[in-house]
């Protein structure tokens, strides 16, 4: 949903796009994506031009005098019509905001980000561990001694083996989604940042519509500048990138899920042979 007053952005959360959430202060743009520490504060008067190179993706176009940031920002929406209006109601605002603005130079920032994202989570898997401890507390009870052993032993391995099908999603998820659905093109590595402790490469390539971009890739010790590799990009966002061959991701995935499904498959195992009790055939 876009929010607007008069044909422009009202202050506040005004876009949930694919991954990203962008909010309005009343003179900036501020971009948050999905699992990033830091923000991207786009004042209005940096952007040049507001159009739609396509049905889910709104693209903001910077001025060649503003300092910092990229020369342009691709916004993913999950609908039309909220790329639609929020296009509209985004050239409203820059065409207002451009007729007070000085000499002033803007300036993009990355600024760490305030928002607590962890706590809502914090909360609801307290509400699950809370719940799951329940449930088996009602199985020792109903199973009177029998199984027991196996029961506890399922108790801890169960929430592991979650736990590591979890992770093997979070570290391999987002490189499937581009192996699978991806745009493949030639690149090649043209640098190197710091992000969140861990060195990326910086990789420079061509869309399939022209478009030269920069775009920070998976953490990769092993590549040095002027690097050719392939990589994939996302359609909808093509600053998100991966360099990965497809047998690396799909050998961590199958270890990863072999692993949490073994230690998960002692859990099933100890509350089928609870039931089977409760029902009578053992």
């Amino acid at each position: 949903m876009v929010l607007l007053v008069g044909g422009g952005l009202v202050p506040g959360r005004v876009l949930r796009g694919r991954g990203v959430e962008v909010s309005f202060d009343g003179t900036a743009l501020i971009l948050v994506r999905a699992r990033e520490r830091t923000r991207t504060v786009i004042p209005l008067a940096a952007v040049a031009g507001v159009d739609r190179p396509d049905d889910r993706r709104v693209r903001l176009v910077i001025g060649p005098s503003v300092g910092g940031g990229a020369p342009e920002y691709l916004i993913p929406v999950r609908r039309r019509s909220d790329g639609e209006t929020f296009a509209r109601a985004l050239t409203a605002s820059v065409s207002a905001a451009s007729t007070g603005t000085g000499n002033a130079r803007p300036t993009i920032r990355e600024v760490p980000s305030t928002v607590d994202v962890t706590a809502a989570a914090r909360r609801k898997l307290g509400r699950w561990i809370f719940g799951y401890l329940a449930v088996i507390a009602l199985l020792f009870a109903v199973a009177d001694g029998k199984d027991a052993d196996g029961l506890l032993a399922g108790m801890f391995m169960g929430p592991m083996g979650v736990g590591v099908i979890g992770a093997t999603w979070l570290s391999v998820g987002d490189t499937w989604k581009l192996l699978l659905r991806g745009i493949r093109v030639p690149g090649k590595v043209v640098g190197s940042e710091t992000h969140l402790k861990y060195e990326h490469p910086v990789l420079a390539f061509t869309t399939r519509d022209g478009q030269s971009l920069r775009a920070r890739g998976c953490h990769s010790g092993a590549l040095t500048p002027r690097t050719l590799l392939d990589v994939r990009y996302d359609r909808c966002d093509p600053q998100r990138v991966s360099h990965k061959r497809g047998w690396i991701s799909a050998v961590g995935s199958v270890i990863g899920i072999a692993g949490g499904l073994a230690l998960g498959a002692v859990l099933v195992v100890s509350v089928a042979l609870i039931l089977l009790d409760l029902a009578g055939f053992r």
